[in-house]
């Protein structure tokens, strides 16, 4: 494998990628400066985001969404 990609990277985290590519994936990181780095902001993001509290929508504002696209667009 060549240069490892941010979406290989994502897969390499959640563990979607085979032994074999998983280790050429952590050998570019590991041999490439530029690569590590963006692979360190990625696994931070995943953290941080991981730990956020999401909030559902109410559902007052669930049906004004349906009931917009549910019109039909005017000419």
């Amino acid at each position: 494998m060549g240069n490892s990609t941010l979406e290989d990277m994502l897969q390499y985290i959640y563990k979607e990628k085979n032994d074999t590519e998983s280790a050429a994936i952590l050998h570019n990181i590991q041999s490439n400066w530029a690569l590590q780095e963006k692979f360190n902001v990625l696994f931070e993001t995943i953290s941080r985001l991981q730990k956020t509290k999401l909030y559902s929508p109410r559902n007052q504002t669930m049906q004004r969404i349906l009931d917009y696209a549910a019109k039909k667009v005017e000419a």
